[in-house]
């Protein structure tokens, strides 16, 4: 088959389809063919891209043939895919055609690829300190932030800073905060966690979830703390969960535990709230039947819904052994698809922690792991929406400053 293919590029033959073949080939044979459809002027545009594809799979990486792809980014139609190769061909020549091209066509995700490589990663970095006001405009900054701090540039610290407070903000998505503040903390963490708290306590922030993980990225033991403090305050559904989900294995059950005989109301609620998401012992769940009949409404409700996810929890850990010891066939798939719809979320609860379903990790099949995964995603997704309908109903039932 080889044999013939490379017959009919001797021939003269030289279609895109011809050139494909090639390419899965991966024989050394073809690659002058490669090459001088790379290098013919009057290439059209299927048949050149072909080509580089080829050129890609067959590792072909001479001075003439990154000329030729570099010769083509002006074509809007190539552009992207042939920037994707010569970061792909990860040679000097390549590489710093991609650095001349970002020079006049700043392009944050290419910048930000082009720094994954560590001959460029200063090039990239002074590349998008240089751009920096563009890329501030865009969601691209979230990808370029972390070059900057790999430059001696004075003012890369407070140009990070002001993002990461709010008070230079972008005009995509209201913030980039998180990616400022990500930046910041490889220059000055102290500061970066005070920004992260502070975001995180911003209800102006439009996603503040991502801001539980940040503390703990940054300082894992003092973001305990404070997340513990921020719990016993927060009112919004999500960053509640987010804050859960962090905390689990920082919290030990002693703790929770007197957090839930505290005399504090919102601290018997916070250790409702850490209950829900984490793995309980007898004496956990004893406690918070108890706290069910707290005097506090919100406490009460708290420890009900705690209660309820751990009893789904049990019920997905028992199917989930079933599984483990069940064979290849029709039950397996009945009882994964019992898990998955066990475990994802609604409306009115959220997923499952992941606690109950690690086991299945190491034996369920891809195509079991995908077809579970997407119902889980399905659910989760219905209950953000849900979270986000029933915060948006609150607001809109806030009075407001013109209607007093």
């Amino acid at each position: 088959m080889v044999d013939a293919l490379v017959d009919r590029f001797a021939a003269g033959e030289g279609s895109p389809g011809l050139l494909l073949a090639a390419a899965v080939s991966r024989d050394e044979r073809f690659m002058p063919f490669v090459r001088a459809a790379l290098l013919r002027p009057s290439a059209d545009r299927n048949t050149f891209l072909s080509a580089a594809i080829a050129a890609e799979m067959l590792g072909l990486r001479s001075t003439d043939v990154v000329a030729a792809m570099t010769s083509r980014l002006e074509d809007p139609s190539l552009r992207d895919r042939l920037l994707g190769f010569l970061l792909a061909l990860n040679t000097a020549e390549s590489l710093e055609a991609v650095a001349v091209y970002l020079e006049s066509h700043f392009d944050p995700p290419v910048c930000a690829a082009l720094g994954q490589h560590e001959a460029f990663a200063v090039r990239a970095a002074e590349l998008a300190w240089k751009n920096r006001d563009a890329a501030g405009r865009s969601l691209g900054f979230s990808l370029v932030s972390p070059l900057m701090v790999k430059l001696s540039q004075p003012t890369v610290g407070s140009y990070l800073e002001g993002f990461a407070f709010g008070h230079r903000n972008s005009t995509i998505d209201g913030s980039l905060r998180a990616a400022a503040i990500e930046g910041l903390a490889a220059l000055d963490p102290a500061l970066a966690f005070e920004a992260a708290r502070g975001a995180l306590a911003d209800p102006s922030e439009k996603n503040r979830t991502r801001y539980a993980k940040l503390l703990v990225d940054i300082d894992p033991e003092r973001a305990a703390r404070r997340l513990l403090e921020r719990l016993r305050l927060e009112e919004d559904e999500e960053v509640e969960i987010a804050i859960a989900d962090v905390l689990q294995g920082r919290i030990i059950e002693d703790e929770l535990l007197a957090l839930l005989e505290s005399e504090d109301p919102a601290a018997r609620r916070s250790a409702c709230i850490l209950a829900c998401r984490g793995r309980l012992s007898d004496k956990l769940r004893r406690a918070l039947r108890d706290r069910a009949l707290d005097i506090d409404e919100k406490v009460a409700a708290a420890a009900m819904r705690a209660v309820r996810e751990d009893l789904r929890a049990q019920g997905v850990e028992a199917l989930v052994h079933e599984v483990v010891a069940e064979p290849p066939g029709e039950r397996r798939w009945v009882l994964l698809d019992l898990i998955a719809q066990a475990a994802r979320g609604t409306k009115d609860q959220p997923p499952i922690r992941t606690a109950p379903l690690a086991e299945l990790a190491g034996t369920a099949t891809p195509l079991e792991a995908r077809a579970a995964n997407e119902i889980l995603r399905r659910g989760r997704d219905e209950f953000h929406r849900a979270v986000h309908d029933r915060a948006r109903r609150r607001s809109d039932r806030q009075p407001r400053a013109h209607d007093s």
